[in-house]
């Protein structure tokens, strides 16, 4: 079992995760 914090840290680190791959898809939709 994870603790609360953990939790919450492995959230922040996911959103700021899909906040890179949302960049890395509209850099290659301009290229596209």
């Amino acid at each position: 079992l994870i603790s609360i914090n953990e939790e919450e840290r492995l959230k922040r680190k996911l959103m700021r995760t899909q906040k890179e791959l949302e960049k890395i898809q509209n850099q290659l939709n301009k290229c596209a």
